[in-house]
């Protein structure tokens, strides 16, 4: 069980009941899924795409950790092969500049709404301030007259939910930062493909708007699965919501979902990995099922796409 939440913690304990386990079979999933799709993309990419494929293993990594750890807050068992095996990985994306300078302005901007957030509800007028202290210390009375100009703030110790109204305002900045570089990062490489039409072959640029595309289906599953459930949540909870806790087993069920939705959709754009699946379907269907090669194929074309993401 969880060591924060327990059933009496919710009104409903069915409902935390099935939130369990529900979290457990995400995690596994997600788990499996993980390995595979990591030995897909280490064994099946091209030469073409081996920087898009190195992004991919930290993206999917970090995936990973935020669905497991954050969502269910249990211990992730894959650590040490995440650790071991995207190290190289890692520093290879990002002595890039363009994504190291976005990050890296990320990660200010986050630090900055972290640090001044608290600043905002707990900041009161000197006056204030004064009367305040002097109520809990009369002794002070002597230090104001003699440094009138001390100023300062004081956290309302009152306010049993301070904390709670601290993280949940500082995540939905956090959040509106993070949705507004995800969407400079999809114009700047969108752009960056366009100019460079003229100088890629047409096989070059269609691979380009190819995984453009898978990167926009990715970025979108992020902010539909993981920036808006948080938000709502984190709204509800500033405005005391009575649905408050019934939200957030929905929101955490939801984000926990992340992870595997984003390998499906990497897995059926990408024609290097949807043949991964489609020549295994084919090859059980051949030695379980006896199925000729023209039957096969009838049998495997709704997995097999026609659109122009498959063209390379």
């Amino acid at each position: 069980m969880y060591e924060k939440f327990t059933p009496e913690f919710f009104e409903h304990p069915t409902l935390f009941a099935f939130y369990n386990w529900y979290l457990d079979l995400t995690c596994g999933i997600s788990c499996l899924l993980y390995c595979l799709i990591i030995y897909i993309v280490r064994t099946r990419s091209t030469k073409d795409i081996h920087t898009y494929s190195l992004y991919l293993c930290v993206q999917f990594t970090w995936s990973v950790i935020f669905d497991i750890v954050l969502t269910s807050l249990k211990p992730a068992m894959l650590y040490p092969f995440m650790t071991l095996t995207m190290v190289h990985s890692i520093l290879k994306i990002f002595d890039r500049p363009a994504l190291s300078l976005g990050l890296s302005n990320f990660v200010v901007a986050c630090g900055c709404v972290c640090v001044l957030t608290p600043l905002v509800p707990a900041s009161r007028s000197q006056e204030e301030l004064k009367a305040a202290t002097l109520s809990k210390s009369p002794a002070m009375s002597a230090l104001f007259a003699t440094e009138p100009s001390i100023v300062g703030f004081e956290t309302p110790s009152g306010n049993a939910n301070w904390w709670f109204d601290f993280a949940s305002t500082a995540l939905v900045i956090v959040l509106v930062f993070g949705v507004v570089l995800l969407i400079g990062l999809n114009v700047g490489c969108f752009v960056l493909i366009r100019k460079r039409r003229e100088m890629m072959s047409r096989k070059t640029y269609q691979m380009n708007i190819t995984l453009y595309k898978v990167l926009t289906l990715q970025m979108t599953a992020m902010v539909s699965m993981l920036v808006m459930p948080a938000a709502i949540l984190a709204v509800a909870i500033q405005m005391r919501s009575l649905w408050a806790n019934e939200l957030m087993i929905i929101c955490f069920s939801i984000s926990s979902t992340h992870a595997i939705v984003e390998f499906v959709v990497t897995a059926y754009f990408i024609k290097l990995y949807r043949r991964f699946f489609t020549d295994h379907l084919d090859n059980l269907l051949s030695k379980w099922f006896h199925v000729e090669r023209k039957e096969r194929a009838i049998t495997t074309f709704w997995i097999r796409s026609r659109s122009s993401l498959s063209k390379f």
